[in-house]
């Protein structure tokens, strides 16, 4: 419970969920120019052939609709971008005329990217033909038109990716697996040192150590050294463990020491309150299970609850897990001690909160 099944439910969870939750999407488009025109080349030559050597799609030349359509139809493609027979003769002509996207029932993502650049593409071009034809440039001459769209710059860069900073930072699927086991069972790693007074009362061992000739503190201090002891090491031994079979990467490693140790802290008060207010070892594990896994899941441990956003993610900030994920995130992305004190002092709330009442109730178990 402490230190065999935390590892194992993270190795099988960035095994079996890696792929779902990696970041490097491999989308295949096709593209099918019927009008073999000036302007499918730019397309196919200036925005597809770069992404493609961004590494963003897989670019696949089809030769008509129909084998673009069965393509999709395989499987083989995500999506497929149509430039209809006569595209270009419209355009230089001032007719409408419309490029076709076919998206994939299977891959809503690969049909979401197809669109948005066939439509980036198409505004690019209205806005070049007619700053063209403002210039009183021929826009049915090819060899002008490429003049213009040259100078205009519109050949270039047509399609363009910028990377913005994420205002909040989310582990990578590995490290968050890892860091979700590591405060989800320190909880139930906690919860021996306080059912075990309450058993050693029922059994009528404690009123043996009670009247023992040592000060009666004594008796709940050894329990929570050796919870505390217990909790510390199970965390150390899923964190080194997590970064040696599959890579989870932590951060500043002072920083994660801090959160760990809140993190037991905060489990022991929680779960000792929770104890203290049933009567039996079996009422006590069944209270603190379904707090354990109450906080866990709400909390964000088994999925990123701040993606959902809204009440959820407001509510998921009264447990520790939340603080803690949080914590993790910012020095995964390079963070200090420095950059977690809020999140550290939100857990050690909870530590303080709970703790006070809990081991104040729990002294009560071992007074003469």
């Amino acid at each position: 419970m402490v230190f065999v099944i935390p590892v194992a439910l993270t190795l099988i969870f960035s095994q079996t969920l890696a792929g779902v939750t990696g970041s490097s999407p491999e989308l295949s488009i096709a593209f099918v120019d019927t009008d073999n025109s000036e302007i499918g080349i730019v397309f196919r030559d200036q925005v597809l052939k770069n992404l493609e050597a961004d590494g963003l799609i897989v670019l696949t030349v089809a030769a008509d609709e129909e084998e673009a359509t069965e393509a999709i139809s395989a499987g083989n493609v995500d999506a497929a971008i149509v430039f209809p027979s006569g595209f270009a003769g419209s355009i230089y002509s001032g007719l409408p005329e419309e490029i076709l996207v076919i998206h994939n029932a299977n891959s809503f993502l690969g049909s979401l990217v197809a669109d948005a650049v066939a439509g980036s593409f198409a505004s690019e071009l209205n806005t070049m033909i007619v700053a063209a034809e403002a210039a009183g440039v021929d826009v049915r001459d090819a060899a002008v038109l490429a003049r213009v769209s040259s100078e205009l710059a519109l050949t270039q860069g047509i399609v363009t990716i910028d990377d913005f900073s994420a205002s909040r930072k989310q582990l990578d699927s590995t490290t968050f697996y890892s860091a979700g086991m590591a405060i989800f069972f320190v909880f139930f790693s906690v919860q021996f040192g306080i059912t075990s007074l309450i058993e050693e009362r029922n059994q009528g061992t404690l009123p043996r150590l009670v009247a023992a000739p040592i000060p009666s503190w004594s008796i709940l201090a050894g329990k929570v050294l050796s919870t505390f002891i217990i909790g510390v090491l199970s965390m150390a031994v899923l964190i080194t463990a997590s970064t040696l079979m599959v890579g989870a990467e932590w951060g500043n490693p002072v920083g994660v020491a801090l959160l760990v140790l809140l993190a037991v802290l905060s489990a022991m008060g929680i779960m000792t309150l929770v104890a203290t207010v049933t009567r039996t070892v079996e009422q006590a594990g069944n209270a603190q299970a379904i707090v354990a896994v109450g906080m866990g899941m709400l909390g964000g441990t088994f999925f990123p609850v701040a993606q959902i956003g809204g009440l959820i993610e407001k509510i998921s900030l009264l447990t520790p897990h939340a603080w803690f994920m949080r914590g993790l995130s910012g020095l995964q992305s390079g963070g200090d001690l420095g950059d977690v004190w809020i999140e550290a002092s939100a857990i050690l709330v909870f530590a303080l909160l709970t703790g006070a009442i809990g081991f104040a109730r729990a002294q009560k178990l071992v007074s003469p």
